[in-house]
């Protein structure tokens, strides 16, 4: 009779041991879901306030210094030019718009091995070409400015 009790006792053991296993994996497997949709959802909040700001900002005289939030994992933050040709030395970004994407707007992930591209209203960039930003702690400072028909726009560089 003994062994049986003990063998009662080891199978409930075995058997809490399952269960706490199965809910820590359902517990990660959530979590994890959780944050794949909430950095998609960043994603496409950066979207479209980064296009309604080009938009906005496109009409005459109007113009402000605006620091640009990007979504987390992103390295650089490359505005393109439609109306200019020129590289930006980013290789997955070139390629794009040497294949003739209309996108204006490409977020290169830290490790370069990836991008996130849309399109917006017309933009110039500062000195007339293509150019990647670098993102620093999430963030980009761009000065914009109205011209009618697009926007203009530089980078505010930070001195101190």
């Amino acid at each position: 009779m003994k062994k049986k009790g003990e063998m009662q006792q080891v199978f409930i053991y075995i058997l809490g041991v399952v269960i706490m296993g199965m809910l820590l994996l359902f517990a990660y497997r959530g979590i994890k879901s959780i944050m794949v949709t909430s950095e998609k959802a960043d994603l496409e909040k950066f979207k479209t306030d980064f296009a309604n700001t080009i938009d906005e900002m496109s009409a005459y005289g109007r113009g402000r210094v605006d620091t640009v939030k990007t979504p987390a994992n992103f390295g650089k933050l490359c505005l393109i030019d439609q109306s200019k040709t020129g590289e930006t030395g980013v290789t997955l970004v070139d390629s794009s718009v040497s294949a003739g994407s209309d996108n204006t707007v490409y977020l290169v992930s830290a490790d370069g091995a990836s991008v996130e591209a849309f399109k917006t209203d017309p933009m110039q960039v500062g000195d007339g070409s293509n150019t990647c930003f670098d993102i620093s702690l999430g963030k980009v400072k761009l000065n914009m400015e109205g011209k009618s028909k697009f926007t203009m726009v530089k980078e505010v560089l930070e001195t101190g």
